[in-house]
């Protein structure tokens, strides 16, 4: 399972062997404050991991910085954690720029766009990226990647 978490919306995937067999964007109301939308993201990982049972999740680790929107991101991984934890699953984090390099998407340009290419093009998907669009399927295929990354490490 791979997830890319952020506290609007979150990227999640799930893999059988190497195919990818469920992905979704799990969207909170951007209104609410950002500790209901951990809650209510968190509530759809927890019905994820029940359906699917994982044997292994795969997260973008997030940044360790002095800004509200880190901060946020760092309550809602250690509360994402404490569900993980309860189900027993192996859990490994990666830094932005090692899954993307793992998975072959090099540079700081574009790397949403390329992450999107990626994704397409090895899974047959027609996902779009379009900056700050709620349409925009970046966070799943981010979600993807890290995922990929993990299962070429295991």
């Amino acid at each position: 399972m791979g997830l890319d978490l952020a506290t609007h919306r979150t990227g999640c995937c799930v893999f059988d062997d190497n195919n990818l067999i469920y992905y979704t964007n799990i969207e909170a109301n951007k209104k609410d404050d950002f500790r209901n939308r951990i809650k209510y993201i968190a509530n759809e990982i927890d019905a994820i991991i029940k359906k699917y049972s994982p044997s292994k999740i795969f997260l973008e680790d997030a940044p360790i910085i002095k800004n509200s929107s880190a901060s946020m991101l760092l309550i809602m991984q250690g509360y994402i954690l404490s569900i993980i934890d309860k189900y027993n699953i192996l859990v490994e984090f990666f830094q932005p720029s090692a899954w993307r390099k793992e998975i072959g998407v090099i540079g700081k340009d574009e790397v949403k766009q390329r992450t999107i290419d990626y994704v397409n093009k090895r899974f047959d998907l027609n996902f779009f990226y379009k900056k700050d669009s709620i349409k925009s399927d970046d966070n799943i295929a981010d979600a993807i990647g890290v995922a990929c990354c993990g299962m070429l490490r295991c």
